[in-house]
């Protein structure tokens, strides 16, 4: 079976949250942003480009680590299996973007801070 499997790194865009199965199963689901920067010779400073958001989810102990570790507005790394979920919605069709996730990290290479992009939380 062919997967597409990616490494994105971005924020946690919305809260945590968990859901339990019959069976002991659970998954945690959070929704992260990833913003494209890029330096922008005109002005000389780097400007905010396009913004992709991901539904990522984590299953079972996995997921309770993630849930435990993570909040709203921290940078994260996040590698697993791109689905692309189609669906309707009040008779329009829309899709969604989701990532099983088989690693999440804090990425240490930026803080939480004003810079963060939570405004752009959906």
């Amino acid at each position: 079976m062919n997967e597409t499997m990616v490494t994105m790194t971005g924020w946690v865009a919305g809260e945590i949250t968990q859901r339990r199965f019959e069976g002991d199963s659970q998954v945690t689901r959070f929704r992260m942003v990833s913003r494209e920067r890029r330096y922008d010779p005109e002005t000389k400073d780097w400007v905010d480009g396009h913004s992709i958001f991901v539904d990522v989810q984590c299953w079972d102990r996995f997921g309770e680590n993630v849930a435990t570790d993570l909040k709203r507005g921290d940078p994260v790394l996040v590698h697993g299996r791109l689905r692309c979920r189609e669906f309707e919605h009040e008779g329009v069709q829309r899709v969604a973007l989701e990532v099983r996730a088989t690693a999440v990290g804090r990425n240490l290479r930026f803080t939480a801070g004003p810079d963060v992009p939570l405004s752009l939380a959906a």
